[in-house]
């Protein structure tokens, strides 16, 4: 599997996208079909009109055969993590930033997992996802 690098931005996942098309020589029905998507949706992020979130382009880039990195920007949000607004140590409050976080990038990698069993098993999921939490009874969806 050929790997490249993801960064979130019309233009380049287009040009990705467009890459892979040519190296492979695959149309927009064939890249559809690959996907499980619409002609139309993959026809939007070519002309840029669409960007495609992670999850997707991870979709659509394994579905071609492709690994991805998410290349992400480096944030000050990392470095004030542990100040409050008044630029005090808060170590409440990073305790809970750092708990909600946690959750959310369990909850992503979940769902990005029953993507994956769905697409290498033959079938793809079509209907919203909800989980329930059962220790604190959180749903997400």
């Amino acid at each position: 599997m050929d790997e490249i690098v993801y960064r979130s931005s019309n233009s380049y996942f287009a040009d990705q996208l467009r890459h892979i098309m040519d190296k492979e020589n695959l149309s927009i029905r064939d890249v559809a079909k690959k996907c499980g998507m619409t002609e139309t949706s993959i026809s939007r992020y070519l002309s840029e009109d669409r960007a495609p979130n992670v999850r997707d382009a991870n979709w659509i880039f394994e579905s071609l055969g492709y690994n991805i990195f998410i290349a992400k920007k480096e944030s000050k949000r990392k470095e004030n993590l542990r100040k409050n607004g008044s630029g005090c140590n808060d170590y409440v409050a990073y305790k809970a930033i750092k708990k909600a976080d946690s959750d959310r990038n369990k909850i992503s990698w979940l769902i990005d997992t029953f993507y994956r069993i769905a697409n290498y098993a033959g079938f793809s999921i079509e209907e919203r996802i909800v989980l329930r939490d059962k220790k604190s009874g959180k749903i997400y969806n």
